[in-house]
């Protein structure tokens, strides 16, 4: 039996991001230590990777915080997530649905009937994020639920609420 539970709204954190903003600096300085002060060149090459790949992460952190607001949005239709660009995803398209913890970090996971006909329009970062997805396990559609608010809590209470997908 479906219920109508209205419309969910997630949106990403400014304040998270911008706490995660203000590791960079120190990520940057540690690999910057390990660079200079690093007896031999191996240790130098990963110092200076380090400086390259944190400081890098300043630039998408920057684009989060201006750009903020919704990331996901789920409705009695579907779910549109923001960053899979898939567009809205109908729940008649969604077969099974789990949490999966990586790394300590709970993620909502879906699998969808056609995930091939949704995954093939989409850019080729996107297919090979998807497969990897696939390989690893995790699902066609994976969220982290990192800087949304609200919480991953709130998701599964809602898709629970639908009562017309199975979850694991």
């Amino acid at each position: 039996m479906m219920h109508d539970p209205g419309t969910l709204v997630f949106r990403r954190s400014r304040f998270r991001t911008t706490l995660i903003l203000a590791l960079v600096p120190v990520m940057v300085g540690a690999a910057y230590f390990v660079a200079v002060q690093a007896p031999d060149p191996f240790h130098r090459a990963v110092g200076w990777l380090g400086v390259v790949f944190f400081g890098a992460g300043t630039f998408p952190l920057l684009h989060a915080i201006w750009k903020g607001g919704i990331e996901l949005t789920m409705d009695a239709s579907g779910f549109t997530y923001r960053r899979s660009g898939l567009g809205t995803v109908p729940w008649t398209e969604v077969t099974d649905c789990s949490e999966t913890i990586i790394y300590g970090h709970r993620i909502l996971c879906f699998r969808l009937r056609n995930a091939d006909l949704h995954f093939g329009l989409l850019s080729r970062r996107r297919r090979l994020e998807h497969a990897l997805n696939q390989r690893m396990g995790y699902g066609d559609v994976c969220i982290s639920f990192q800087a949304l608010r609200p919480g991953l809590e709130e998701a599964l209470a809602f898709i629970r609420n639908l009562g017309t997908i199975p979850m694991r």
